[in-house]
């Protein structure tokens, strides 16, 4: 274990583990739950490999779910190495196709944009926790689904719901998205690693393309954005129908 090769990255403070040793997908899980607890800020890990003709890198998560800040940490981890490629082709799990992140340098970070998958579907949806109802705009993707909560929960109440609410989802991975749209201000909340892994992240790419997605669906228009999350700033554009583009600044940590 303590033998991995593996690089941190540091997208708007969603600290994110990048292994470069070949892992197998059944020590996935429990690789990423062992790294999570040796680095203590890490908010997630993911395992890169070389592109297989289609892509210049493919990542997966330990859960298989999508994940953009793992994603765009990669595309600057490659850039790191090929500085005279702006475009790296990501192979990424809970994608259905290849993803191009535009990715340049600017001075310590970098600054990384692409495309998000389209969701699967989305729509408004009730859900019930300790005797009361929460109204949300559920967006899922191929692996995993995000509630952009339009009914606040109380802090506390978070992790037990989050839980309640992908058991009867059986998602796997499951975001609550706590946005107050009158400051554009986000506090994500994600379970991942097939519900083995909880906590309130610095940022969430994913997350904010669920946000974008509502705004877009609600206001019927193009949305260009600045979401405030706990670690930092992430640029949305948005048109209805589930296209998001999103912008995200990575520092490589040495």
């Amino acid at each position: 274990m303590m033998n991995l090769e593996y690089k941190i990255c540091d997208p708007s403070g969603n600290i994110t583990i990048l292994v470069t040793d070949e892992v197998s997908k059944e020590k996935r899980i429990e690789v990423a739950d062992e790294l999570l607890k040796l680095e203590p800020t890490g908010q997630q890990v993911g395992f890169v490999s070389k592109g297989d003709g289609t892509c210049d890198l493919v990542i997966d998560m330990a859960g298989e779910e999508f994940c953009g800040n793992a994603m765009l940490s990669g595309a600057a981890l490659y850039k790191q190495s090929h500085s005279d490629t702006d475009i790296v082709r990501i192979k990424m799990s809970g994608a259905k196709d290849v993803i191009d992140v535009t990715v340049l340098l600017d001075g310590e970070q970098y600054i990384a944009t692409a495309q998000m998958p389209m969701p699967d579907m989305y729509e408004h949806r009730t859900f019930a926790y300790a005797g009361k109802e929460y109204r949300t705009f559920l967006v899922k993707f191929d692996s995993m689904v995000h509630l952009v909560m339009l009914d606040r929960l109380n802090e506390d109440d978070i992790k037990p719901a989050i839980r309640q609410w992908n058991d009867e989802l059986k998602c796997g991975a499951l975001g609550i998205m706590d946005y107050d749209e009158d400051t554009s201000v986000l506090t994500p909340a994600v379970l991942s690693n097939n519900g083995s892994f909880f906590c309130f992240e610095s940022s969430c790419a994913s997350g904010t393309t669920a946000v974008a997605i509502y705004l877009a669906e609600k206001y019927k228009s193009e949305i260009e954005k600045e979401i405030k999350e706990p670690g930092g700033t992430l640029k949305i554009n948005a048109k209805p129908g589930g296209y998001v583009v999103l912008t995200n600044t990575v520092r490589i940590c040495e």
